[in-house]
């Protein structure tokens, strides 16, 4: 029998704004070194949006256009060192987990939930996120 963790909703907007924070970072223009995450941290922040992204095309949500257009950002960053830990990123994304770290794992549905969004309009959201990518690039 596997446990549910349940969180209150002060802790799902908590962990809503930290990932807001990390997220928005991947948005920004090109920053000087000391502004930007370490490359490995960055690297598995990205590919846990990717396996979101690619949880939600699962789905139905989002367009493959913006799965696409993440791989092709991907592709153009820096191989991470620990590769396995991107990996490790990336798997939880794609089984719907939003992952910084075994202490800090939330599910997709609670995301939304907190932010008063259905999974659909979360989802959605990676649209517009992939357009940022094409213009910035």
């Amino acid at each position: 029998m596997k446990a549910v963790c349940t969180l209150s909703k002060g802790t799902v907007r908590a962990a809503l704004l930290a990932f807001t924070a990390f997220s928005t970072l991947a948005l920004q223009p090109v920053a000087t070194q000391a502004q930007m995450p370490d490359p490995d941290s960055f690297h598995q922040m990205m590919s846990n949006q990717l396996g979101i992204l690619k949880y939600c095309t699962g789905k139905g949500f989002p367009s493959q256009k913006a799965v696409a257009t993440y791989e092709k950002y991907m592709a153009s960053m820096p191989a991470p060192k620990d590769a396995a830990k991107s990996a490790l990123y990336l798997r939880k994304g794609q089984d719907g987990v939003i992952y910084n770290g075994e202490q800090s794992q939330l599910r997709l549905e609670q995301m939304a939930e907190g932010l008063n969004q259905t999974p659909e309009e979360f989802c959605k959201s990676y649209d517009e996120n992939a357009k940022a990518f094409e213009n910035a690039q």
